[in-house]
């Protein structure tokens, strides 16, 4: 593990600006307001936008503080102090069905309301991705957010267990997303949880992860899509019907037509051979075939009328041919 920041160097930075981080996804600038046994504490913005921040002393790597802005800070420090939690598991703890960013950005970043906090993991409720497990050690920091109503995450039953290798115990056969930095993300079905890895199946692929290196697992659930379908489902149900009758309708008119050419065509085809009423039998067969093949590719299927008439046509047809073989 990296070195991290003394706190004696923190507690002297305490009600000065300081950005945590140099750069990246996990830098914040602010206010540095509490340092507690292995966690700081960083207020951003002013007023209306300000923010909390919690950053584990575990990930601190640099703290970068800012001369002409302590001078003010100093001066400005005349507001009551916040009691926060002593620890960090506590502060989390404290944080229960609130809206909450884990890490400050990047694809460990994840928006979501608390669900539960155990001594190894937390359990997040987010709306794209569904469960998050985030190990503990693997949370850098924690950012409370201020939602509307109409951002409230969907709630799930939970029944927690007290280890991360018993939760994920539980999501053995199911379809899950186990990240563990930079391009090391696997998509696929959970097969085995050992004591120090995870087996994780795609496609013809076996994935070994070290749970030590996992930074979150996912467990995703698509309500919102699974609605979707259905109702496409059901528009595309009403679309076959209403396209069946129209279909039935134009059957109707082009057996009627088509019995009305049969009569005089019989006619004319008397001086015709077997072997013209045998291509014609063909030719009717395959249109038949073709035409039934074209409706089940596009979902429809032709009403009985329809195929009465059809029936109708292909006997006449074969009538004809009789009387010209005799």
């Amino acid at each position: 593990m990296a070195e991290t920041v003394g706190l004696p160097y923190l507690d002297a930075l305490t009600g000065k600006s300081v950005r945590v981080f140099k750069g990246g996804p996990d830098s914040r600038e602010g206010q540095l307001i509490g340092v507690l046994s292995d966690y700081i504490v960083l207020q951003t913005g002013k007023n209306e936008q300000s923010q909390l921040v919690y950053y584990a002393i575990d990930h601190l790597k640099i703290v970068v503080a800012n001369a002409r802005k302590s001078q003010v800070d100093l001066l400005a420090d005349n507001e009551e102090e916040t009691v926060f939690p002593t620890s960090f598991l506590g502060l989390l703890a404290s944080l229960q069905t609130s809206c909450i960013q884990v890490n400050g950005g990047g694809p460990a970043s994840k928006v979501g309301r608390v669900v539960d906090v155990k001594d190894e993991f937390l359990v997040l409720s987010t709306v794209k991705d569904g469960l998050v497990l985030y190990p503990i050690s693997h949370i850098k920091s924690v950012t409370v957010m201020e939602l509307s109503d109409d951002q409230l995450f969907p709630e799930f039953v939970y029944n927690g267990t007290d280890t991360l290798n018993g939760i994920l115990t539980r999501l053995v056969h199911n379809w899950v997303s186990v990240f563990a930095g930079g391009p090391e993300r696997v998509e696929g079905i959970l097969m085995e949880v050992a004591d120090t890895y995870l087996i994780v199946v795609h496609n013809q692929e076996l994935f070994y992860v070290t749970t030590d290196h996992v930074q979150f697992v996912a467990l995703t659930v698509q309500v919102e899509e699974e609605a979707e379908e259905e109702s496409g489902e059901k528009s595309e149900d009403g679309g076959s019907s209403d396209g069946g009758a129209s279909n039935a309708n134009s059957a109707n008119g082009n057996s009627a037509n088509g019995s009305k050419k049969d009569e005089s065509s019989s006619s004319e085809e008397s001086s015709s051979s077997e072997e013209s009423s045998s291509s014609d039998e063909s030719s009717s067969s395959y249109e038949s075939s073709s035409s039934s093949s074209s409706d089940e590719r596009s979902g429809r299927r032709r009403s009985p009328r329809a195929n009465a008439f059809k029936q109708i046509w292909i006997e006449n047809l074969i009538k004809a041919s009789n009387q010209n073989i005799r």
